[in-house]
């Protein structure tokens, strides 16, 4: 069954297009991963910190969101 973008009224399959996303939160995030160079996928895992990641790709999603990369790492 494909997944949806979340919405209550969507039954439309979730990519990672900024234009097929419903919320202005997920078009964000797809186009912060498409910057990156990743898919949506490992981006929402490296976001909600399920999946540890590079420094090199710290680095890219600290500069496509706009914070210092220090912010992105916990002591």
């Amino acid at each position: 069954m494909p997944r949806t973008c979340g919405c209550a009224l969507s039954t439309a399959p979730r990519r990672n297009k900024p234009s097929t996303l419903c919320s202005p939160h997920e078009r964000r995030r797809a186009e912060v991963a498409l910057r990156v160079g990743i898919t949506l996928g490992p981006y929402n895992r490296i976001e909600q910190g399920h999946a540890a990641t590079r420094i090199n790709t710290l680095t890219l999603i600290a500069d496509a969101i706009g914070v210092p990369l220090a912010d992105l790492v916990r002591e």
